[in-house]
């Protein structure tokens, strides 16, 4: 995803979605410490040191990785244990679900869903075509961006119980422009 973020600092927001999986035993308690980190505008760094660790997770190394980022660790603790922690953790999860995600990872791009550990080009050139959907809906309906897109992400429907193609970013962790021409959410865990 930072590759992608590099290649399209200002066309693509991506925003991470919590989606633990129950044969993973550390998903939950890395998905709370994240949240934690998040609280403290450190989730990116957290979750790039937690996927360096993925083979050794546990709260030791929950404890350490937020150390090594200079996280106040009285804060760290009470997020990471909070009723909110669990909610975001829930809400993502019923998000992913409602939205028949499978498997981690999963990437819903402007309404269209992907699953699997997809090769960058595959990420790149889907997001490519949404660009030249949006930027094109943008041109010929005079529409702005938040509007273009919602256009295209409505027309790239996908299927779901309850109707939902959008997954709007709120305060998930996100990296990129509120005005971008593609959504990209990715749900995950950290196993």
């Amino acid at each position: 995803m930072e590759r992608l973020h590099k290649e399209y600092p200002e066309d693509v927001v991506i925003a991470f979605r919590n989606f633990p999986l129950g044969f993973h035993d550390q998903a939950v308690p890395a998905a709370k410490a994240a949240f934690a980190a998040h609280q403290q505008g450190k989730f990116w760094e957290y979750h790039n040191k937690l996927f360096e660790k993925v083979d050794s997770l546990s709260a030791s190394v929950f404890d350490a990785v937020a150390k090594e980022l200079a996280l106040d660790m009285t804060k760290f603790q009470q997020d990471r244990t909070s009723k909110r922690a669990e909610e975001r953790i829930a809400e993502d999860k019923f998000i992913a679900q409602h939205l028949e995600v499978n498997g981690t990872p999963g990437y819903l791009i402007n309404g269209r869903l992907f699953f699997g550990a997809l090769p960058y080009e595959t990420i790149k050139e889907s997001v490519d075509i949404q660009i030249q959907a949006v930027t094109e809906e943008m041109r010929t309906s005079k529409e702005p961006v938040h509007q273009a897109r919602f256009v295209i992400t409505e027309s790239n429907f996908i299927r779901s119980t309850e109707g939902l193609s959008y997954v709007p970013v709120g305060d998930a962790p996100s990296i990129g422009s509120e005005d971008a021409l593609v959504t990209l959410a990715v749900f995950s865990d950290f196993q």
